[in-house]
């Protein structure tokens, strides 16, 4: 017993040592990133892609942010995704607008995801320098397209992705929200991803993914990912395993939207994409599943535990499971949240987080697929 005890007491202060190395690197990083000047000799041609479907609610605001930017030379392409809403009827306010088209979808062919066929017909109408792909529930700052383009620019790019400001609504969301910034701020280093350019590190973010566009369609553009659910970060991985360059960066700061307003529409969103992330191996799934319940859920047990029966090691878990919890809320912090109770109790997030790995496994294996934006993705 005292040897386990000795051999976790090792894995909990090197893993809690790795996640504070990469949490100082990712910030460095990503302020180097920001503070990158976005003075540009010239403005090259950008078209600003986005897909909507049932967004009657967001595509408004989306619209009226996108076309009110400080840059000069782009121009904004929006397909209504066969929605079943009002969508199209509250684009065409805008039809007018000499920085729009606004078209239609055809209907969904066999083996495309919805996503990526609608990006795929907007490429088909435009072939700017640069390929700046957002979400229709995206809220932009007037410099955004500059912010954008700028470092593209500086940093070489042939793509670059990037976390929005996230909002929701339902506080106790706040529980499950953050569960996706695991991968980019604790286990990932970003500033290797275009160092290194090894396709497992490569990461990206639909809701916001500017690409030069001779590199998209060398690679196949939207049509070589037409069957994944994660569209953004198998185009990443593909771009990285080319040789091409790309970087992650945060864009809270330019770019900001509301994020799964319940936790039911947080567990289904995250379902929908755990099992694919990791290219269907299950293996790898399930040994992710263990190392979650053996850190994050045994952690604060074991220390609950070794004051109980006043274990030697006490004072030395709690120390590390403390560092942990500021790690783990500089990380959220960083991301424009608000101080939230809830986020002291990253326990109750990682709960779920298993939860989610085996809702998600579950339903493949079942083969029934997820139900998202009232379509059934396989």
């Amino acid at each position: 017993m005292e040897t386990l005890n000795y051999l976790y007491l090792c894995l909990v202060i090197g893993v809690t040592l790795y996640f504070g190395l990469v949490t100082i690197l990712n910030y460095l990083t990503f302020k180097r990133y920001g503070d990158l000047p976005e003075d540009i000799k010239e403005e090259p041609s950008v078209d600003v892609l986005i897909p909507a479907r049932n967004e009657e609610k967001n595509v408004e605001q989306c619209l009226e942010s996108i076309l009110n930017q400080n840059y000069g030379n782009y121009h904004v392409y929006i397909i209504d995704d066969n929605s079943e809403d009002t969508t199209w009827e509250r684009i065409q306010k805008y039809k007018d607008h000499p920085k729009l088209t606004a078209v239609q979808s055809k209907p969904l062919p066999k083996g495309w995801k919805g996503k990526q066929h609608a990006l795929h017909q907007l490429t088909q109408l435009c072939h700017s320098e640069y390929t700046l792909c957002c979400d229709s529930d995206m809220r932009f700052e007037p410099d955004f397209v500059r912010f954008a383009v700028s470092r593209m620019i500086h940093l070489k790019a042939d793509m670059i992705s990037g976390w929005p400001r996230h909002f929701t609504k339902n506080k106790n969301t706040l529980f499950i929200l953050p569960i996706v910034y695991l991968i980019s701020f604790f286990l990932l280093p970003i500033g290797l991803i275009p160092k290194l350019k090894n396709r497992h590190l490569a990461f990206a973010i639909g809701q916001f993914i500017c690409f030069r566009r001779e590199a998209l369609d060398a690679v196949g553009g939207y049509e070589i990912v037409k069957a994944e659910i994660n569209e953004d970060v198998f185009i990443a991985r593909l771009l990285t395993e080319k040789k091409y360059s790309v970087y992650f960066i945060d864009a809270k700061n330019r770019i900001s939207g509301d994020w799964y307003a319940t936790p039911t529409a947080a567990i289904q969103g995250y379902g929908r994409v755990i099992v694919n992330f990791f290219h269907d191996r299950t293996l790898i799934l399930l040994l992710t599943l263990g190392f979650i319940f053996i850190y994050f859920l045994m952690f604060p047990v074991t220390v609950a535990s070794a004051f109980l029966f006043n274990d030697w090691d006490k004072w030395i878990l709690l120390f590390f499971y403390l560092l942990f919890i500021v790690e783990w809320n500089f990380n959220v912090y960083q991301r424009g949240f608000r101080f939230d109770w809830r986020f002291l109790f990253p326990v109750v997030t990682f709960a779920m987080m298993g939860y989610v790995f085996i809702y998600s496994l579950d339903r493949k294996i079942k083969g029934v697929g997820y139900q998202w934006k009232n379509r059934q993705v396989l």
